[in-house]
């Protein structure tokens, strides 16, 4: 029999026991939770830095203090947050920050090998920036056809401007090799100096001297009548004159590359090979909006002519339908055409006729032949064609020039053909309403023909713009 003093004690044991139980039972399952959290939030950075939340799991790990590899992977965290960036600017093209940062991480994953990738690419790009310099002095200069070689590998790659770089040098190019620096109108002759203003030569009061004032930067002129049009190297267009109806707004016309005034209208030629008009449509003139692909075009009295890259020939206006005709009939005279001239036309005049430039320098021509302006067929050595109200001319390679005119006389009373005949050194030639205007290669003009209107007061004319066709 046990005691009661014994027996209390036994029973305080008992109560011990059991309250020990019970704390050491809270203690493991707090230890658990604990455990469980920190597992939890150990596994949540680790997935953060999987989602490329760097931040957040850095500051994650970091409460975990030294939990498991919670330092290592705060280091990788840090890594993986500059790779990232270091890649963000490589795809991005900023070459000198992503080596920056790779430096930093230079043992982390393949940052040695961005490292030398970054390394061959500066060097490229180093030489990237000494031929887009390149193409800008040529630009500065004027030498389109020598930039457009510099920049067009630029282009490829999308180096700084170079697209538009290159679509202007090609427009340029385009511009000066079809530029007339000369042309010879109805009663009056014009011309553009070598500061890109022009001068012209007539006593007309509709179309004269004061209406290019304003006119700058211009590479290439046309007149005709009462109008005027220039282009520049950018491709835009100035006009001057005005035809009683119409209104002539060139402001939007973007990316030409040749000009034409023809009687009361004029036209451009794009980039693209579509053909620009405005003015007089009278004789349909203007029904050029179905044209494509054309590489070349010309304006008559009131015609107007293309060809395409394939040597398709189209004609609108006076006496479209029988030209076509004939050019129908002598197709295989036609397939190597390269440039054509409008001429003729007008009331006072001959019928219209049309002139094609061959490949291979010769000529040919379709329409009125009533004074022989069609009589082309034997001329060779050809580099340019100009077509007027009554003749042909042609610009030989050797500078010496040929002209249908047999019987008409100029202000000295001198027989155009042999007048013109004895020109030399001429690098571009324009045919008008009976005059025949030639440029020099020393920067004048010389000239032939009609004369009562003052289109051929041009002997003092000096440092007319002469471009070396690229």
């Amino acid at each position: 029999m046990v005691n009661k003093p014994k027996k209390q004690t036994l029973l305080i044991i008992l109560l011990m026991i059991c309250l020990c139980t019970t704390f050491i039972s809270f203690f493991i399952m707090e230890a658990k939770e604990l455990k469980s959290k920190l597992v939890d939030q150990y596994n949540s950075a680790l997935q953060m830095i999987m989602d490329k939340k760097y931040d957040e799991a850095i500051q994650s790990l970091k409460e975990l203090g030294d939990y498991q590899n919670a330092y290592f992977y705060i280091e990788q965290a840090e890594n993986y947050k500059i790779y990232d960036r270091a890649m963000e600017h490589f795809n991005d093209g900023r070459y000198d920050d992503a080596k920056n940062l790779f430096l930093e991480v230079e043992d982390f994953k393949d940052s040695k090998k961005h490292i030398e990738e970054i390394d061959i690419l500066l060097a490229e790009q180093e030489q990237d920036e000494a031929t887009y310099q390149q193409a800008l002095q040529c630009i500065n200069e004027s030498r389109y056809l020598e930039a457009l070689k510099f920049i067009e590998s630029l282009a490829s790659k999308n180096y700084k401007e170079s697209k538009q770089l290159a679509k202007m040098c090609e427009i340029a190019v385009k511009v000066i090799n079809g530029a007339t620096t000369i042309s010879a109108g109805t009663g009056i002759s014009a011309a553009i100096l070598g500061d890109g203003t022009v001068l012209c030569s007539t006593n007309s009061k509709v179309l004269n001297q004061s209406h290019f004032s304003g006119w700058f930067d211009i590479d290439s002129i046309s007149v005709m009548g009462s109008l005027g049009i220039g282009l520049k190297t950018d491709g835009t267009v100035v006009t001057a004159g005005k035809v009683s109806g119409y209104k002539i707004d060139t402001e939007d016309w973007n990316d030409i590359i040749k000009v034409s005034a023809g009687d009361l209208y004029i036209a451009a030629l794009t980039n693209d090979g579509r053909v620009l008009t405005q003015g007089h449509n009278g004789d349909g003139q203007r029904d050029v909006n179905s044209w494509s692909d054309i590489k070349d075009m010309a304006t008559g009295w009131r015609h107007t002519v293309g060809i395409d890259s394939k040597g398709h020939v189209y004609i609108a206006g006076v006496q479209a339908e029988s030209q076509l005709t004939e050019i129908a009939q002598e197709q295989d005279q036609w397939n190597d055409v390269i440039a054509v001239a409008a001429g003729g036309g007008a009331p006072r005049g001959c019928g219209a006729f049309t002139v094609g430039l061959r490949n291979d320098g010769t000529a040919v021509a379709v329409g009125d032949n009533s004074l022989g302006q069609c009589n082309v067929d034997d001329w060779t050595g050809l580099i340019a064609i100009s077509a007027g109200q009554f003749h042909t001319i042609g610009l030989r390679e050797d500078g010496t020039v040929l002209t249908t005119q047999t019987g008409e006389y100029d202000r000295e009373d001198i027989p155009i053909y042999e007048k013109v005949s004895s020109w030399t050194d001429i690098v571009a030639v324009a045919a008008g309403y009976g005059t025949t205007l030639g440029l020099k290669g020393d920067g004048t003009i010389v000239s032939a023909g009609y004369y009562l209107n003052g289109q051929l007061e041009t002997d003092s004319w000096q440092d007319v713009l002469i471009f070396e066709k690229e």
